[in-house]
């Protein structure tokens, strides 16, 4: 099933640990020169599961659309069977 950017959208806001945000900030999500520092404005507070002392990538914060899925929702493991539990839990047709 292919959803619209919308549908997205709607179901990312109901995720209990994210938050939207209407007066965005810069994007907090970490890259491995500064000058790769993410452009995008974050509309979404993002608060993650643990932090992993490993991978200082893997924390909360503030990002915009494309990096709340590669920094926060897809990080690692625990990030990701936590959001697919709640997805499949409240959305089960998807």
């Amino acid at each position: 099933m292919r959803l619209s950017v919308e549908t997205r959208r709607e179901i990312i806001r109901r995720v209990p640990w994210i938050r939207f945000h209407a007066n965005p900030t810069p994007c907090t999500a970490r890259t491995q020169r500064a000058a790769d520092a993410c452009k995008f404005d974050a509309h979404w507070i993002f608060t993650a599961l643990k932090r992993k002392r490993t991978r200082a990538w893997n924390a909360g914060g503030d990002y915009c659309w494309l990096h709340l899925s590669y920094s926060g929702l897809y990080s690692d493991v625990d990030e990701r069977k936590r959001f697919h539990t709640w997805l499949d839990r409240h959305y089960p047709e998807l």
